[in-house]
């Protein structure tokens, strides 16, 4: 689950938290479907595919390395994984067969169609960032998970051999020139008509941090509303 609030910094060390969705490397699919916070979420997470790997990592890396240049607002925010998938692919244009055959065949499977995006180059989407910085976000965000970079390969990069750290932030991003909202509702609209007639049972549905502090606030209620055991109840009763 890699996202911002999972990378824990103190000084010059950083350590990654919550395991809770983790699996073992040598274990093999079916995995569960519904993994990744939404932002941060590869395309074939969002497409419901079961059988994914580390790629799923790396695509989240590049997300998060994007957003250091974006913040506050994540390079693919949405209020659902329908217009997350709506900012991917106005960013990296809608998916052939050539780029991610698999991927299309699994949107179908699902009933999810991908909207028509000519896509935009990331270096109007981050203007701020260096030559080297945006190769190595395109070398993570990419649609097909076989063609992303491995962890390996990433790290020899010329990001990180040829620049200090002190270049690598304070840059701002222009990702709102890429999201049209009528463009959207249409494309909502049509996917949402054509997935009702393919919809899989027992999905779990998104939830947001509004919604989260809501059910805390609804436990805390439930517990103090609780009948209070105290010692002179306990006497009583024995």
């Amino acid at each position: 689950d890699m996202k911002p609030e999972n990378l824990l910094l103190t000084r010059n060390k950083l350590k990654i938290a919550d395991f809770g969705l983790a699996r073992e490397i040598r274990s093999v699919p079916p995995y569960t479907e519904y993994v990744s916070t939404r932002y941060y979420r590869a395309p074939e997470c969002i497409l419901k595919s079961t059988n994914y790997n580390s790629p799923i990592d790396i695509w989240g890396l590049g997300c998060i390395m994007a957003e250091m240049y974006t913040h506050p607002q994540p390079l693919f925010c949405g209020s659902n994984e329908k217009e997350v998938l709506f900012r991917i692919c106005s960013i990296l244009g809608t998916p052939t067969h050539d780029i991610w055959n698999d991927g299309i065949r699994q949107a179908n499977i699902i009933g999810m169609k991908f909207p028509t995006c000519p896509g935009t180059d990331l270096e109007k989407v981050i203007p701020g960032a260096s030559a080297e910085a945006i190769d190595l976000m395109k070398q993570m965000i990419q649609w097909d998970p076989n063609k992303r970079a491995t962890a390996k390969n990433l790290l020899k990069h010329p990001f990180f051999t040829n620049h200090s750290i002190d270049n690598y932030y304070y840059s701002s991003g222009n990702n709102d020139m890429l999201f049209n909202e009528n463009s959207f509702k249409k494309f909502s609209n049509d996917s949402s008509a054509k997935g009702r007639k393919n919809e899989i049972k027992g999905n779990v549905k998104d939830i947001s941090i509004k919604d989260i502090n809501l059910l805390k606030t609804k436990k805390v209620s439930d517990e103090t509303a609780r009948p209070q055991v105290t010692d002179q109840a306990v006497n009583m009763t024995m």
